[in-house]
């Protein structure tokens, strides 16, 4: 008799497990693009504050449209974003982002403000 521990249970988790490890890694996800946005951060204050020992130029000055270098980072990462989630194939995963988007809008609230700690000033 094949019943609720059937062969196929082994193998395929449930919908709520493999959500609840959707909203782990995007979790993790987080810490990574804060880590990596920290990176870029201190990148940009040592491009825009250094300055070459020969000219004694600052280095933004070498690079061709340097203000809005940030800008461009900043884009090109909600550009990747938003492709990977309208790319998402998998319908309980849409489900899942689209019953618990306050969420969802929580997650994205929190990486805005983390990222805005040090948000390099521009003008």
């Amino acid at each position: 008799m094949i019943g609720a521990t059937g062969p196929g249970r082994a193998i395929i988790p449930s919908t709520s497990k493999a959500i609840g490890r959707i909203w782990s890694n995007l979790d993790g996800l987080i810490v990574k693009v804060v880590s990596q946005t920290a990176k870029v951060k201190l990148l940009w204050k040592l491009v825009s504050n250094g300055k070459d020992s020969s000219s004694n130029l600052l280095f933004i000055e070498f690079i061709d449209s340097g203000d809005i270098v940030w800008t461009k980072f900043w884009n090109n990462f909600m550009d990747i974003l938003i492709r990977s989630f309208s790319s998402i194939k998998l319908e309980f995963v849409k489900a899942a982002f689209e019953n618990e988007f306050p969420r969802l809008l929580g997650i994205f609230g929190i990486l805005g403000a983390k990222i805005e700690e040090g948000y390099p000033n521009l003008s």
